[in-house]
Formats: structure tokens, sequence, C-alpha cells
């Protein structure tokens, strides 16, 4: 998996007529560290994946589209939906948009495990465009810029992505969120 995610990086990143270094620089990366992930050496954790795709123009979705070329079935069933595990210890995430659809809309499907968190630290995404956040399941503490938020089933959170923000279940159990993104290009 991390030699086919770091071939369709590059890949865009071609498209895009960007070098190394001016993904680097765009994304606060080292040029090196792009390669490994580039060449499939390294996995990169969601923060940079998000990072990286804002900059292509892209959704993580896109990219991990672009590795499996989804069949476009305007219906996607629970177990069809593709995934993006292993990115962040204890999150599971799965998308519930077809590819033609995640080009300018993502709905992620964010299973967190208990005290599992998105990101390295409290504020660690940052995204062009808008966004909601739903949670279906269980309890989530979601830190939005200097500010925090205890959400529970049925309560939602709206942000505009370019705020840092991340989110840790609190919960006994699994809880679930669901991230509605809109990016702008």
């Amino acid at each position: 998996m991390k030699k086919l995610i770091g071939s369709v990086i590059k890949h865009n990143r071609e498209q895009c007529g960007f070098s190394l270094k001016v993904l680097a620089e765009k994304t606060n990366l080292s040029p090196s560290y792009i390669s490994q992930i580039e060449n499939g050496k390294v996995s990169p954790s969601l923060s940079t994946l998000v990072k990286i795709a804002d900059i292509l123009g892209t959704t993580i979705q896109g990219l991990f589209e672009e590795v499996f070329h989804q069949d476009e079935n305007p219906v996607i069933r629970k177990g069809d939906r593709r995934l993006a595990s292993s990115l962040d210890e204890g999150i599971k995430i799965s998308f519930a948009t077809n590819s033609v659809l995640s080009k300018i809309m993502e709905v992620a499907v964010v299973k967190l495990q208990v005290g599992a968190q998105t990101g390295d630290n409290a504020s660690s995404y940052k995204r062009f465009g808008s966004q909601v956040m739903y949670v279906t399941k269980g309890k989530v503490e979601a830190r939005l810029k200097d500010n925090t938020y205890i959400l529970e089933k049925g309560d939602s959170l709206n942000m505009n992505s370019d705020d840092p923000h991340s989110v840790r279940n609190i919960h006994t159990n699994v809880s679930e969120v669901i991230f509605f993104v809109v990016p702008h290009h």
C-alpha cells in the first residue's frame, strides 16, 4: 500500500508541475521525506496525507481512488467502501463517496478506538475548504483552534477546514464520526 499511495502522490505532484522541493515547501515537509513517501519507504500519517492532498488539489479519498480505480456505481454499500486504515493508530476510515464525487466533496466515516486521536497533536489538521463533523456513535473531544468541545451522538461541529483541528475518542467504546468535506480550490 505504501508503494501504491507513494506512486499516486508522485504522479499527482508531476501533474501539478511541482518539483519535490516545491511540494516540500508548500507542505512544510522535507524533500527527502516526500521522496521516501513517493518511493514507498515510509508510510505518511493521516495529517501528512491531508497536507499533501490539499496542495495537490484533491482529497485523501481522491488519492486512494486513484490507487483502487473504484467502479462509478452511485450506490456504495457499507461493506464496499474504500478503506484508508492504519494511518494513525486506532483509527479506521472508510469513504462513502465514489471517485467522481470525491473530486468535489469527501464523505469520510471515521471509527476511533478508545483513546485514539487524529494526528500527532491537539490541532494537527489544516485543510482548505469547509467541513462538518457529525458524531454518529460514542463521545469525542474535538479541538478547533484554541477551543475544546465535547460532542456526543447526534452533535455536529461546523468549521473552516483551514482552522487547526483534531478529534479524540473519550468514550468507553468505539466512537464514530462522519466528516463532510468540501475542498476549496
